[in-house]
């Protein structure tokens, strides 16, 4: 019943009550749980809060403010500005990640025909004079490398 009327699985319901944002009605001896009415207020809450962004430890401590007598509102109001903020954040993050992106698949679609990789170049390094990818390259392009005189001496 209370699966229906909030809209979430049971297995949702039963997963809010190991994690404490349900309370845990007694067990009947016949039947099925009686919740309280305030048991789909709180489902309702915390599928709106996750939709928002807000993690269960977030849901779960602003519950208790709902609970405590403190002012909700003013705290819900608090933590959504935070989260209006982070989102904010990560969207700057990921555009430029975007970005980044967008570069690395531009500069490797320029040089499709040449022998050297854009993206690996920025991972040689040099020792002895020579570049030295070992460790860098996938398997197949250590192989295709070209062996230097002191390759032999490295392996045995």
């Amino acid at each position: 019943m209370l699966a229906r009327e909030s809209g979430v699985g049971v297995e949702t319901i039963r997963f809010y009550e190991r994690t404490g944002l349900l309370e845990r009605p007694p067990e009947p001896i016949e039947g099925w749980r009686e919740y309280g009415v305030g048991a789909v207020w709180t489902i309702r809450y915390v599928r709106l809060a996750q939709k928002l962004g807000f993690s269960l430890n977030e849901i779960k401590q602003l519950g208790r403010r709902l609970y405590g007598g403190g002012n909700f509102c003013r705290a819900f109001q608090t933590a959504l500005r935070d989260k209006l903020q982070e989102t904010e954040n990560e969207i700057r993050r990921l555009t430029a990640m975007k970005a980044e992106q967008e570069r690395a698949l531009v500069n490797c679609l320029a040089r499709r025909d040449r022998d050297t990789c854009p993206i690996l170049s920025q991972f040689r390094t040099r020792r002895n004079g020579e570049e030295d990818v070992t460790g860098v390259l996938p398997a197949d392009e250590n192989r295709r490398r070209k062996p230097r005189l002191d390759d032999n001496a490295r392996t045995t």
